[in-house]
């Protein structure tokens, strides 16, 4: 690795990345033990006993009764009573309250499994969430199931109008680090089709779609650098992209499978980073944003190059928060996109742009990321939008830089609150509620966050996603495509995607 291709990620300390000096707290800061016990302040009031009332009353022909004095006790008794007859509620299971925390939080539904109480620090309590966020955001058994029988009914009818056809899915599709509404990309590979224009190919495959009622919005898009139909399923309103005999999405997918094989702690940061992009409108190559195979490049190029990692000094898998906060930090204010291209193979490297002849002197600023399938293709020549990317990153460092500060802070003075004996705990429900009344007020058109949230500062769950998993789950109860496809219907009562 060059001197300057390394200059490239050294923009701050010798670790290689530096993220002190946020808001005066750094890593150790973030990363400060601050052990945590919850006070127990018990009933918030006690019934006091009321005083012997005297009472005046009059009978029916309004003639003065005199004065009665009544019994504390037979008053009190007749309280407990009453009590007594009052069925309490069942408790709820912890299943249920989660639900329920879930629909309050659904800007962030992931941090309903996450015990901020319990996080020694700031940095914890982001790895903690990442984890969450990935499991929850991660498809379920029955949400990929769904998927696949969507592939299978497609399958069915282009076989029976091309027999020598095979249609294969690929991309996220295959490494299940897709969005619950994001795409699904096949690729039909076929002997007779190679010998007809792919134009002609494409619109008589989109009839036949329609033919056997699969398609909705359907879009030929004869014209691009791979042509494809594009189209929406009928069933679970799957936005659905085919092309033709185009294999090295099939043989980069399965490459990128071994990958998170050997290293699992990719997927959370893959996916925070490909949510963070999609809400800004900045996932998408053909409107000039980071396409995924591009940001799974860039995730494991990071971890590769990280001096602490290379030495055996830090474990990702124990340290998601801190990772994903130098991404943000290196890819949007530090590495250098005008001279310095990534790359993935082997133990991963820098190269100079010009060695490839990849640094374009009218846009030198263009993110180069060697294909590791194909070295001489350049994977994301094609994002123009790169310099709004870099922003959403040094934005998004910025913003929860200043979260993790204020989440030091926090923790720092529960601490000092357990120690002296002195406060309220500051996580009690006034406040909470308080804090969930800002946010709403700060963000009038986004979905509900957990005040807690570290991650929820930068990203959240959008309406769609949530509409997305709940047709995927009407789907998959009503047997529909079971049926279709001769399979038995899931039993009544069965798991549904949560």
């Amino acid at each position: 690795m060059s001197a300057e291709a390394s200059s490239s990620r050294n923009n701050g300390s010798a670790g290689g990345v530096s993220i002190a000096n946020v808001n005066g707290a750094g890593p150790s800061s973030f990363a400060e033990a601050q052990d945590y016990i919850p006070f127990d302040f018990g009933d918030e009031e006690e019934e006091q006993e009321q005083p012997v009332e005297t009472i005046k009353g009059k009978d029916e022909k309004g003639k003065d009764k005199g004065t009665k004095n009544e019994d504390p006790e037979s008053k009190e008794s007749g309280k407990k009573r009453k009590r007594d007859t009052e069925k309490p509620e069942p408790p709820k299971s912890s299943n249920q309250r989660k639900k329920e925390k879930r629909q309050m939080i659904s800007g962030t539904p992931w941090s309903a499994d996450v015990d901020f109480d319990r996080c020694l620090n700031a940095a914890e309590a982001l790895h903690n969430e990442l984890i969450a966020f990935a499991d929850w955001i991660s498809p379920t058994e029955q949400e990929h199931e769904c998927r696949r029988l969507v592939v299978q009914l497609i399958r069915r009818a282009i076989v029976r109008e091309w027999p020598d056809a095979h249609l294969e899915a690929f991309g996220s599709q295959n490494t299940q680090l897709y969005m619950p509404s994001g795409d699904l990309d096949l690729v039909v590979v076929s002997q007779s089709m190679e010998t007809q224009r792919k134009e002609n190919v494409l619109r008589k495959m989109a009839a036949v779609l329609r033919r056997h009622n699969l398609a909705m919005d359907v879009q030929v898009i004869a014209k691009a650098k791979v042509p494809i139909v594009k189209f929406v399923c009928v069933h679970g309103k799957l936005k659905v992209d085919i092309s033709i005999n185009q294999t090295n999405g099939i043989e980069a997918a399965n490459y990128i499978r071994g990958w998170l094989d050997r290293l699992p702690s990719i997927r959370p940061l893959i996916m925070a980073v490909k949510l963070l992009l999609v809400q800004r409108g900045l996932s998408e190559v053909f409107s000039g944003g980071l396409g995924s195979y591009s940001v799974i490049c860039l995730v494991i190029n990071h971890l590769q190059m990280h001096p602490k990692i290379q030495r055996g000094e830090l474990d990702p898998a124990l340290n998601l928060g801190i990772l994903f906060l130098e991404f943000l930090e290196l890819y949007g204010r530090n590495f250098g996109y005008d001279n310095v291209g990534i790359s993935i193979r082997g133990r991963g490297n820098y190269f100079t742009k010009v060695s490839r002849g990849w640094r374009d002197d009218r846009r030198p600023y263009m993110l180069s990321i060697e294909d590791p399938l194909d070295p001489a293709n350049d994977i994301s020549k094609g994002s123009y939008a790169i310099i709004s990317v870099r922003q959403a990153f040094a934005g998004a460092f910025d913003i929860l830089s200043a979260a993790l500060s204020q989440k030091a802070n926090e923790i720092k003075k529960r601490k000092a609150a357990e120690h002296w004996g002195d406060g309220v705990n500051p996580t009690d429900e006034d406040e909470e509620a308080r804090a969930a009344i800002l946010n709403v007020a700060r963000n009038p058109s986004s979905s509900n966050k957990d005040p807690h949230s570290l991650l929820g500062s930068v990203i959240g769950i959008p309406h769609e996603m949530f509409k997305s998993r709940r047709d995927l789950e009407s789907l998959w109860q009503s047997g529909i495509m079971q049926n279709k496809l001769g399979r038995k219907p899931p039993a009544v009562g069965s798991p549904e995607p949560s």
